[in-house]
């Protein structure tokens, strides 16, 4: 296996090296750009506005406008069937009862206010309660997403001087950053609380405006803030008038989907610590003759620096064995004239249809 460190390199031809043969003119492992490097003429090799590099910022499915347009799309199928199944089908509940009750169901709060009466309706929900929370479960933790990081952007001034005020408390007087354990871990954890503390408000504001018209005290609202948020769905207290419920729609997504990231970035505080734990006691092992045997993937008796990086990286769980593959076979596509590095010669090539002989992707 070539070396995986030469695989990320590129490297501008006419600057590998100095007529004079010396050492000042050699190309940087990394990136040579060198001014005095020969470029080739402007024809040869174009940049295209509208398609997109690797350079180009990379957008994870879940966090594109792709991914909300397909969850969208599921939610308002699953809403259109809950109608038509229990608002004129199984059940005469009418229009907003029964999205009321598609959204209650693919929340999984379940507040047993609304349900089905017959076995018809029963088997048919066994398919439909599957469908919401499985397909439907994504949707809600791209909203939740979504939906902080919005509310973060607004808020982030107000944020960075909230995290200050945390951290200051926290830190050491005398500028040691050496803090013990317990201490960085309730910073990070405070860190947390303080960050989402606004969203959180906001959930608990909206469940007391919510309880006004249902005759809720603030204890009440709260503790219906919650075990909504939470799924628990006791059913002791749930929207009794049909209006309300129209807003409830509304509501309980957003809620469920908020507050589920919410508690999951706390929770993430301390498995991010444990996590970052193990990785180090890991780093920390001695190199033995077995290991040198497991890098050495092209055999010849040496572990370059790409082998090492990739069994670590692969070792740690970063990334599975197969997407590393994949990398260095994309890579091996890319580099038309086989020498180890993307040079401007290969985007050429590459224009004119040449791919690598030797590897191309499949």
């Amino acid at each position: 296996m070539r070396d995986l460190g030469e695989h990320l390199k590129l490297r501008i031809p006419g600057a590998a090296r100095s007529s004079s043969g010396g050492t000042d003119g050699e190309s940087s492992p990394l990136l040579n750009l060198s001014t005095e490097a020969q470029q080739p003429p402007q024809s040869e090799v174009r940049e295209s506005s509208s398609e997109l590099s690797f350079s180009h910022e990379y957008h994870p499915f879940e966090q594109s406008k792709t991914g909300l347009m397909i969850c969208l799309f599921h939610v308002i199928l699953y809403l259109v069937v809950s109608v038509a199944a229990f608002g004129y089908g199984f059940e005469k509940w009418g229009i907003i009862d029964s999205v009321y009750f598609g959204v209650v169901t693919f929340t999984t709060i379940g507040f047993g206010d609304l349900a089905p009466s017959n076995d018809a309706g029963r088997f048919f929900m066994v398919f439909f309660a599957l469908y919401g929370i499985g397909i439907l479960g994504v949707f809600l933790s791209i909203l939740g997403e979504a939906f902080l990081e919005a509310g973060h952007r607004a808020m982030a001034e107000t944020e960075a001087r909230a995290k200050k005020r945390v951290l200051a408390m926290f830190s050491s007087p005398n500028g040691d950053d050496d803090e013990p354990e317990t201490k960085a871990y309730c910073r990070e954890w405070c860190v947390t609380i303080v960050t989402e503390l606004p969203i959180i408000c906001l959930l608990l504001f909206l469940s007391t405006m919510l309880g006004i018209p249902e005759g809720r005290s603030i204890i009440s609202s709260i503790y219906f803030a919650v075990i909504t948020a939470t799924t628990i769905g006791f059913g002791d207290l749930h929207p009794t008038e049909s209006w309300m419920r129209a807003i409830y729609i509304f509501y309980l997504p957003f809620s469920v989907a908020v507050f589920g990231q919410i508690l999951s970035k706390i929770a993430g505080v301390y498995m991010t610590r444990k996590a970052r734990e193990a990785d180090e006691k890991f780093l920390h092992r001695h190199l033995a003759l077995r290991d040198l045997k497991a890098m050495d993937v092209d055999g010849d008796g040496k572990v370059s620096y790409g082998e090492f990086l990739s069994f670590i990286i692969v070792a740690l769980d970063k990334v599975e064995k197969e997407e590393v593959d994949e990398i260095l076979l994309l890579f091996k596509s890319l580099d038309v004239d086989n020498n180890g590095y993307l040079e401007k010669s290969d985007l050429i090539k590459l224009s004119t249809g040449e791919r690598s002989h030797t590897m191309q992707l499949t």
